[in-house]
This record gives C-alpha cells, sequence and structure tokens, in this order.
C-alpha cells in the first residue's frame, strides 16, 4: 500500500553553526505515509547568540515539508527553554533560547538543544 510506505531514516546535512549533539542524538528524519518525524539534539560548535532570528540546522526535502509552520516550544541545557520550528518552506530551525523570560541568551558550545516533532503533510 504506497500510503504507508516508510521512507526509513535520512541523516540532513547540520548546518547554521550546529552539529550532532551526541552520538545516538543525530538529527534525523522520516516519513511514513503522510506523517513525518522529525528527531534528534544539536549543539552549538562555538558560543552563539540564539536570538529572535531563526537559525536554520538543516531544510527537507519538498515532499517533507508541511503545509503551514509548526513550531514547538522545547526545553534545553538546564532551565533554558527555545524555539524550535519546521517552516513550510521545509527550514528546520532553532531561534529564542532563554534561561529567564526576560532576555535572549548567547548559549554556549555544548548546550543541549533536543527536539522531536511529528506532523502530516498533503
Amino acid at each position: 500500500n504506497k500510503d504507508l510506505i516508510d521512507t526509513d531514516w535520512i541523516y540532513p546535512t547540520i548546518s547554521g553553526g550546529f552539529v550532532e549533539y551526541a552520538s545516538g542524538w543525530k538529527p534525523r528524519y522520516r516519513k511514513i505515509g503522510k506523517l513525518v518525524e522529525i528527531c534528534g539534539a544539536v549543539k552549538p560548535t562555538k558560543n552563539t547568540f540564539v536570538g529572535q532570528d531563526p537559525i536554520t540546522i538543516f531544510t527537507l526535502p519538498e515532499d517533507f515539508r508541511p503545509p503551514v509552520n509548526i513550531p514547538e516550544l522545547c526545553q534545553g541545557s538546564s532551565r533554558s527553554i527555545w524555539y524550535f520550528e519546521v517552516s513550510d518552506a521545509g527550514n528546520v530551525s532553532v531561534s529564542r533560547s532563554r534561561d529567564s523570560f526576560d532576555a535572549y541568551d548567547t548559549v554556549d558550545s555544548g548546550s543541549w538543544f533536543p527536539f522531536n516533532i511529528t506532523f502530516f503533510v498533503n
């Protein structure tokens, strides 16, 4: 049944000054029928300001892109929170990292940015 075809895990090239967080956390995505799952964790390669402007860590191929932007608030290292988004253009990005609700942060090179999100495509 073509509606249940599983692409298996696809490992994108990570960009934007980020790398795989650790072994076993390699960012990946797959599609089963019309359901897309994206998971993994990244860390910046150097101390990086993660403010309001999104930093693209990889881009999905056209068949894996959601019909609308998909946002998610994620827990990071220690008490930090950050904004994860998969855009309808396929950009998978991080932004708005902060330890408090007052200001965006410069994050250390070892900071943990984990994510796991699922959505349906057309």
